[in-house]
């Protein structure tokens, strides 16, 4: 017992006194006011792609899909999923670009301790935060306006909100990590934004009951591999590093903040695992029902 606490409190040392040589090195927030526009600019370009997005969808979904009978809670919550794919599969290809094209070639992709693939790296991966930054802030108000998304989902745009603030104004943004977490996580909810929108079109779900099965098969095995199978060795220690990075900044406003980006990174966390056992329970049911249809 006595050495397992010796090791635990040897290590919390090793890591306390590296987070502080850290943050001596440089200041938390950028300094920089080109940093800012380039962020502002990019956040700027994707709420209003999105806008349009939504907008161009209502206009082909009320000429083409809808008839008289059509709520208009679901012509705008089908838009909604429409964007939501179009951002997902935009972001999830750059994040796939990023992360396994440029990251290799780059010095923090060869360093062993991961506190130093913390700081810098903003030219490289900027576009990653302030996009969603972007689509958080557009989704938001829609989600609340139009969509109806549930108190959690809410908390979820808000928590990837302030993980986007640290990764876009920060010198310690975690940058390294956001190709992977802002970008390769999201190519799971392109086929999920298809499951969704065959649910809320039961009629069109009969018509196409190939495409309809494709896209939650897809769902459930992306997910469970990217956002757990994946996400496993990494996750925890995102959260680690952001729970030192709190501890040894000063007493402030910046600590406060950091208190709720640890917050965050846990709820996301806590997030993904709670709907894998969803999508795992939904897995062993289907899987249930195909064997009784057989025997």
């Amino acid at each position: 017992m006595n050495s397992l606490l010796d090791a635990f409190t040897t290590e919390w040392d090793r890591l306390t006194n590296e987070f502080r040589n850290l943050q001596s090195e440089s200041p938390f927030w950028l300094t920089c006011s080109s940093e800012y526009e380039k962020v502002f600019i990019a956040s700027a370009v994707t709420i209003t792609s999105c806008a349009t997005i939504w907008l161009l969808s209502l206009q082909l979904y009320e000429k083409f899909v809808a008839t008289k009978d059509t709520p208009d809670w679901k012509k705008k919550k089908t838009c909604y999923q429409v964007t939501n794919l179009c951002f997902n599969l935009v972001i999830g290809c750059l994040g796939l670009y990023q992360n396994y094209w440029i990251l290799p070639t780059l010095t923090a992709y060869h360093a062993t301790n991961s506190i130093e693939k913390i700081p810098n790296l903003f030219d490289e991966f900027y576009l990653m935060p302030a996009m969603q930054l972007g689509y958080q802030f557009w989704s938001i108000p829609i989600g609340i306006l139009y969509v109806n998304e549930s108190t959690e989902m809410l908390l979820h745009h808000v928590a990837v909100i302030i993980a986007a603030v640290c990764g876009a104004f920060s010198n310690f943004g975690f940058r390294y990590w956001l190709p992977f977490f802002f970008g390769v996580f999201e190519l799971s909810s392109v086929p999920l934004a298809i499951a969704n929108t065959f649910r809320d079109h039961p009629n069109a779900a009969k018509r196409h009951p190939l495409l309809n099965s494709a896209a939650k098969i897809s769902f459930a095995i992306s997910f469970l591999y990217i956002r757990v199978w994946q996400w496993l060795p990494v996750g925890p220690l995102y959260m680690r590093n952001s729970f030192f990075l709190f501890l040894t900044t000063g007493f402030g406003i910046t600590k406060v903040f950091l208190l709720f980006q640890f917050i965050s990174g846990v709820y996301l966390g806590y997030l993904q695992l709670y709907w894998a056992l969803i999508v795992t329970g939904m897995i062993l049911k289907f899987v249930g029902v195909k064997k009784k249809k057989k025997a």
